[in-house]
């Protein structure tokens, strides 16, 4: 009986670390798309600067360009805030157990980034258009 509850144990304790595993993978993927995203703002706020020093600032171009440098700053915050959730996850799943917990976490935290993402790629997209009509 001993000998069964020891290989059932070790059976549960083998799966959880594999699943452990698996989300640490997924977790330097979580850092590298948030640093891209990161660095693509970074490059949109210097087309803006770029945009607004070649350009004729007239009064619509400076309120497209303002609206657009929220829009930059919040998804900074959005991006710092996912990254500090990233965090508090890490920590909370060292102590979760072996019931499904850190999948669906994990899964949690996927839906969450591909919000960001999309929200992103919309962002990306204006700002490409709006930099296109500007002649930049």
């Amino acid at each position: 009986m001993k000998t069964m509850v020891s290989k059932r144990f070790k059976h549960e304790q083998d799966r959880f670390k594999h699943e452990y595993d698996r989300f640490k993978h997924e977790y330097e993927m979580w850092n590298t798309t948030v640093e891209i995203l990161q660095d693509e703002n970074v490059d949109m706020k210097n087309k803006m600067s770029d945009i607004l020093h070649r350009s004729n600032t007239t009064g619509q171009l400076l309120e497209r360009a303002e609206a657009f440098q929220s829009r930059f700053l919040e998804e900074d915050e959005a991006l710092r805030k996912f990254r500090r959730e990233v965090l508090n996850f890490i920590k909370q799943s060292q102590n979760m157990g072996e019931n499904g917990e850190l999948s669906n976490g994990v899964e949690k935290m996927r839906f969450k980034l591909e919000l960001l993402k999309k929200e992103f790629l919309q962002l990306k997209n204006d700002f490409d258009k709006f930099s296109g009509e500007t002649g930049a």
